[in-house]
């Protein structure tokens, strides 16, 4: 089995040239890379659901940071391998705590529409501080675009009025995270 092991897993390099991609990879394109061997690419599926999972429960109604590690391997995991943009919208308690994620909306391979009312009816339903975005760029340059500083500041002006704080919003790129409060941009 040892051996049949190596050769599978040298099958799946070659075909996907990293495990980041392997584990992104469909189901349909393991199996494609898989012939004859369904059950192999089923269980890298599910072992990256879980994985993913696991990020998520290890976040969830625990004090999100930037910083921390495992909160960027979550968004890491979930969005750096995504082909169209999807905007993350995490909920947090003035002290930071996560009360909630949503994926907040699809875009197409540049660009992204977000919605404001779906967002801050979802804050007043949890009582919840403000929120924190995060959404990707399938190119895996994880730099704002002009749009993505537009949005943003629209966004913070906004929620301010609406006694609420746009805590952060990130970008997510081919192992990079942007953080636009990082940069001072959503300054209190």
């Amino acid at each position: 089995m040892g051996n049949k092991a190596h050769e599978t897993s040298q099958l799946l390099f070659r075909r996907f040239g990293n495990i980041s991609n392997i584990l992104d990879a469909t189901p349909q394109s393991l199996r494609e890379a898989l012939p004859g061997m369904p059950q192999v690419g089923d269980a890298i599926t599910a072992a990256s659901q879980l994985s993913r999972a696991g990020f998520s429960e290890a976040l969830s109604n625990g004090q999100v940071s930037v910083e921390d590690q495992k909160f960027q391997d979550f968004l890491l995991a979930t969005l750096q391998a995504e082909v169209s943009e999807k905007l993350l919208a995490i909920y947090l308690t003035q002290d930071g705590n996560q009360l909630a994620q949503d994926l907040a909306s699809v875009g197409s391979r540049d660009s992204l529409a977000i919605r404001l009312r779906p967002l801050m009816e979802r804050v007043f339903e949890l009582k919840a501080a403000g929120f924190l975005l995060v959404h990707n760029h399938p190119s895996g340059n994880a730099t704002p675009s002009d749009d993505d500083w537009d949005a943003t500041h629209k966004l913070r002006s906004i929620a301010k009025a609406l006694d609420c704080v746009l805590f952060d919003h990130l970008i997510v790129g081919r192992g990079a995270i942007y953080s636009m409060a990082k940069r001072q941009f959503l300054r209190r």
